[in-house]
């Protein structure tokens, strides 16, 4: 199964070495959408021998609300059952203040080409990667060269 691309995009990644899932939003970023997204990654399935890997992107033109639009995304990443928690963009700094659980937050910064590698290289077998921002801070390139990991397959 391969999502359609207005809901994001479910998709199995086969390497040489691991199979891991990847379930693709790196093109939208309103209040709701992440609102939505949020609440269907914490139905989709918690990896058997993996971890909820969430790299999240701002939110852009929501004036000022913004700080606290952010802040309420804690609430929804640690009820998504995220094990590991990376953030981007300068907005999206709210929400380490907010997270109750510390532990799951991995590392931020403004700019995703900052923390690109640490994030490619925390892959491992059976992980889901969820990846959502708004296309000004270029998750889609992210997102494309987690494709580029392997061979995107069908989810049985």
């Amino acid at each position: 199964f391969i999502g359609t691309e207005t809901m994001g995009i479910l998709s199995e990644i086969k390497t040489s070495e691991i199979t891991f899932y990847f379930y693709d939003h790196s093109h939208r970023a309103s209040i709701l959408s992440y609102d939505s997204a949020l609440k269907d990654l914490s139905r989709i399935f918690q990896p058997k021998n993996g971890r909820k890997i969430a790299v999240i992107g701002n939110m852009l033109n929501i004036g000022n609300i913004s700080k606290k639009a952010h802040e309420d995304l804690a609430e929804l990443i640690e009820k998504a059952n995220v094990n590991r928690l990376y953030t981007v963009g300068v907005f999206a700094k709210p929400i380490h203040d907010k997270l109750k659980d510390k532990t799951i937050l991995i590392k931020h910064a403004d700019k995703y080409k900052e923390i690109e590698k640490d994030i490619l290289a925390d892959i491992q077998d059976g992980d889901l990667i969820f990846v959502k921002g708004h296309h000004r801070i270029w998750l889609k390139e992210l997102a494309d060269k987690i494709y580029s990991l392997g061979v995107r397959g069908e989810i049985r």
